[in-house]
């Protein structure tokens, strides 16, 4: 970057979810991106993370399954 700092990017491998029951299921693929710019001297100054995908189904929309950002990352929940 012209001020230079550096701009890191990575993606936590894949995590594939399959539910089933009764005869029918549904498979769900999540994966965590984090993106981090550090200063010249190495400090991040920035840290952004990106879940693929929160699950499926109405629990997916509300969070209900949780980041898989943080589980990746070993956060805790934020109450």
């Amino acid at each position: 970057m012209n001020s230079g700092q550096s701009s890191y990017v990575w993606q936590l491998s894949a995590v594939t979810d399959i539910a089933t029951d009764r005869g029918w299921g549904t498979a769900s693929t999540r994966y965590c991106k984090v993106s981090v710019i550090a200063s010249s001297t190495g400090i991040v100054e920035q840290l952004n993370t990106e879940d693929s995908n929160a699950g499926y189904g109405l629990g997916g929309v509300v969070g209900m399954y949780g980041s898989i950002c943080g589980q990746r990352l070993g956060m805790k929940p934020q109450g």
